[in-house]
């Protein structure tokens, strides 16, 4: 992190600051130190003042001014700045909660007869095929292959033949994630209904399962990691198994 100090006849002197956190369960700082070299002659008129905010954080007081002359007419200034309460922006007790959002893609499978490819199959030939599929070759009218006659039926019946009884259908999950302190964050109620999740996500609401959310405690019960999640369905859900959220 940097700051500049500009100094008087225009010159602009600039603070490298590195951060160091120390996070304690009942004392929380943040401490940052910076430095930067300055004309000797009046360096004092333009230096910091003890007690003035950091001049990228403002909650961060300077504690501390070291001055060391160098060759020349140089001097190198050591600034310390001191927060009594640390503020990480997501943390709880800060004035900003940060969400942050990811895509992840889930790997499931279904039946070979689900794809779109074969949703024009009559209702024999979809019978005769997932019957053989799970190893039924023969049923009360004789074979069950007799009973396909379609070109896409041989095709399918073809494919599980050679084993292909599945296909991928990979999805899309949406996942938000943050810090809280109130576990009532995590929504118990929606579990399993549709809604349009946060963070800018496309579709309509029917489109988006809530599968609900994860939590791990991160700081002796005060403080959780949560995670929810959303999957995506191009058709929407059916609304009978999986309604609206409240």
């Amino acid at each position: 992190m940097s700051a500049e100090l500009v100094a008087k006849r225009n010159v602009v002197k600039t603070i490298t600051s590195e951060w160091k956190y120390s996070i304690g369960a009942s004392d929380q700082k943040a401490t940052a130190s910076g430095s930067y070299k300055d004309d000797f002659q009046g360096w004092a008129d333009r230096c910091p003042l003890l007690g003035s905010a950091h001049p990228d954080i403002p909650s961060m007081i300077l504690i501390n001014i070291d001055a060391s002359r160098e060759d020349g007419d140089v001097i190198k200034i050591d600034l310390k700045y001191e927060s009594s309460k640390l503020e990480i922006p997501g943390r709880p007790g800060s004035s900003e909660t940060i969400k942050r959002y990811a895509v992840e893609l889930s790997n499931g499978e279904e039946h070979i007869l689900t794809h779109p490819r074969y949703e024009d199959l009559d209702e024999i030939e979809l019978k005769a095929l997932f019957n053989i599929s799970n190893g039924t070759e023969t049923g009360e009218n004789g074979n069950y292959a007799d009973e396909i006659t379609s070109d896409l039926g041989i095709e399918c019946l073809a494919k599980i033949r050679k084993g292909v009884v599945a296909r991928k259908n990979a999805g899309v999950i949406w996942v938000e994630k943050f810090m809280t302190e109130d576990l009532e964050d995590i929504n118990f109620p929606n579990f399993n209904k549709t809604e349009l999740p946060p963070g800018g996500v496309g579709g309509a609401a029917k489109n988006w399962l809530y599968l609900g959310t994860g939590a791990v405690e991160e700081a002796a019960g005060e403080i959780y990691a949560i995670e929810k999640r959303w999957e995506y369905s191009p058709d929407g859900w059916d609304e009978d198994l999986y309604p609206a959220a409240d």
